[in-house]
């Protein structure tokens, strides 16, 4: 797989959420998309797109569903107050220390999340194992929960069907 950035990655599930905005419009940029979607899940992740209020769910041996999908305003607000309890633009842009831990599993490859609001992006990498005496680390695996919960617990992605293959 191709080094690259999520907008979030939970590697223990192995579930990429991708958020597309207008930068995506054009057809280059959706045939990069594809591409680097089919990578991905050749890699054994599940790829969840939204975009327009659509989210794309990988239902693994049998391919994808497309469905209306967006986040009520009480899952936004939640969303945002986790990003805004975790200081989430104040952290530094890595986390954790890169090590060579070839026993360690799952594989301690770097997690990546990225959000933008209202302008501003950050991005956020981090290494495993993160050291839990350190309150950065607690803040981004606190957040990451937070975003996963609130995906999986709303109606409208219960609704969907189940993947077979391994995935949620």
């Amino acid at each position: 797989m191709n080094r690259t950035i999520a907008d979030f990655l939970c590697k223990e599930l192995r579930l990429i959420v991708e958020v597309d905005g207008i930068t995506h419009f054009d057809d280059d940029a959706y045939r990069n998309d594809l591409r680097r979607q089919r990578d991905l899940e050749s890699s054994g992740f599940m790829v969840i797109r939204f975009f327009h209020r659509r989210l794309t769910k990988d239902l693994v041996l049998d391919g994808t569903i497309t469905v209306p999908f967006w986040f009520t305003r009480t899952e936004q607000n939640s969303l945002l107050a986790g990003i805004n309890c975790s200081d989430f633009f104040g952290l530094l842009d890595t986390l954790g220390k890169r090590r060579d831990i070839t026993t360690m599993r799952p594989d301690p490859s770097p997690d990546i999340l990225r959000i933008k609001i209202a302008g501003r992006t950050q991005s956020v990498v981090w290494f495993y194992p993160l050291d839990p005496a350190e309150r950065a680390s607690q803040r981004i695996i606190e957040l990451s929960q937070n975003i996963l919960q609130i995906l999986i617990s709303n109606e409208r992605y219960r609704q969907l069907p189940h993947a077979r293959g391994g995935y949620i």
